[in-house]
């Protein structure tokens, strides 16, 4: 059987964090950050299918939040405050001449992956049961 589309989204949720983990341990602390971020969206628009609604063509963790909360995912305060914090990594750790927080560092590297974490699991806990 084909697996259903937010399935396929789970899926490289969960590539990502592997790999988030995998470059932390290495040492590349920008790339966690990058990788965090994107199994953030990944999640957030793996939701919207769920819900059976194309998720926004956004990288912006913000806007995809706020259509999955329309959506019926309840997200707490201290959740949207993370997202957001996180949401500023995709362009950040891609393009060095708009950074605003130095991505280099070990602590922001393992704070960004604890968050995805987090997160994920947040909206992963809204999938069905297999």
């Amino acid at each position: 059987m084909k697996p259903k589309e937010y399935e396929l989204w789970f899926g490289r949720v969960k590539d990502n964090l592997l790999w988030a983990d995998s470059a932390f341990k290495d040492g590349y602390f920008p790339l966690v950050c990058f990788l965090s971020q994107q199994a953030i969206e990944l999640a957030l628009k793996g939701f919207c299918y769920l819900k059976e609604e194309i998720p926004p063509k956004t990288h912006d963790l913000q806007l995809v939040t706020k259509k999955c909360e329309g959506l019926g995912l309840k997200i707490n305060k201290e959740f949207v405050s993370k997202i957001s914090i996180l949401s500023g990594y995709y362009l950040e750790s891609r393009y060095p001449d708009i950074l605003d927080e130095d991505l280099n560092k070990k602590e922001t590297a393992e704070e960004a992956l604890k968050f995805a974490t987090e997160i994920v699991n947040k909206v992963k806990s809204s999938l069905p049961s297999t």
